[in-house]
């Protein structure tokens, strides 16, 4: 758990995270519970339209899921189709707390001596309270050494404060058996192990 905070609200005795408090310590928190008096009120992405994407040609479309059978449902905007699958295959995993796209900066300092900042795509809550920063790129450039020894380098000078490690994700880096259950999960609605989750991939609306 990167930061010690004090959590100065109570927690719903109902909700299912209520017996581990340390979760609720963390940069990102589980997710609220959903309104019993409208169980389908989306929680909106916190990213603004312009900041999605990094180029014109890039596919926005927003992911939303309940990622436990009593919480609230999530939107989450994806800048290209592999965020979508990543993303798919995060919110379907039984460790999964919550995450949050494009939320953490990472500021180092880079081969040359440049002061550099990168955005990470996801910010990952585990249920032993990890927090994981996600770096989701095309297989190919996933598995690129180059690439692989530059995030190592970012890693190095990330503070603890802000994250326990940095990984880097395809939609590849899971298993097929496990992608087509993330599939399954996310298009009939179904439960995960020890979770409820219902996702789908949909357009983002203008």
């Amino acid at each position: 758990m990167p930061i010690a905070r004090y959590v100065n609200f109570e927690i719903p005795s109902e909700h299912p995270y209520a017996n581990q408090p340390e979760l609720w310590d963390c940069t990102i928190q589980p997710p609220p519970l959903a309104d019993p008096d409208d169980p389908h009120r989306l929680s909106r992405s916190h990213l603004q339209k312009i900041e999605l994407g990094k180029s014109s040609g890039s596919c926005k479309v927003a992911f939303v899921t309940r990622l436990h059978r009593s919480t609230v449902l999530q939107e989450f905007w994806c800048a290209s189709y592999e965020e979508s699958q990543v993303y798919l295959n995060l919110a379907a995993h039984p460790d999964t707390v919550n995450f949050k796209e494009q939320l953490t900066r990472i500021d180092y300092v880079d081969d040359t001596g440049k002061d550099r900042h990168t955005l990470m795509d996801a910010h990952l809550l585990l249920r032993n309270s990890e927090e994981v920063l996600v770096s989701v790129k095309y297989d190919e450039k996933a598995r690129r050494p180059s690439y692989l020894e530059e995030i190592r380098q970012i890693a190095e000078q990330c503070s603890s404060e802000i994250a326990d490690r940095i990984v880097v994700a395809s939609r590849y880096h899971f298993h097929p058996v496990y992608r087509e259950c993330a599939r399954l999960i996310h298009e009939n609605g179904g439960a995960k192990v020890g979770h409820g989750s219902g996702g789908i991939i949909r357009p983002r609306a203008e």
